[in-house]
């Protein structure tokens, strides 16, 4: 018993304490100064492009045709490789069987 009683004598202090407490003034002119930083970053081309891409009509469609070019890109590798022709073994050993020199092909010692 006594544990609440000293609870609610600090609750009872604590409330008492903000009785005399004002509410925050702002400096003078803080509507116009934020007001004057809004409409300098308003004019700024940068920020005008940026708030142009950020509208979601327009980034679904610079995502979407992203998306085709990538899968026009994919579609043409596949279809436009040649056909590689695979040789036999024997067929590349006979082809290159006379360009190989041997060192000691020239040595007749």
């Amino acid at each position: 018993m006594q544990t609440e009683s000293h609870h609610e004598v600090n609750i009872d202090l604590i409330l008492d304490s903000l009785h005399g407490i004002q509410s925050a003034q702002p400096r003078p002119f803080l509507y116009t100064r934020v007001m004057a930083r809004m409409e300098r970053d308003r004019s700024n081309p940068w920020v005008k492009a940026w708030n142009f891409v950020s509208t979601p009509a327009i980034t679904v469609s610079i995502i979407t045709c992203l998306l085709i070019m990538n899968l026009y890109t994919v579609y043409q590798r596949t279809t436009d490789q040649p056909e590689v022709q695979v040789e036999s073994l024997a067929t590349a050993t006979a082809e290159y069987e006379g360009q190989l020199v041997s060192y000691y092909a020239f040595n007749d010692e």
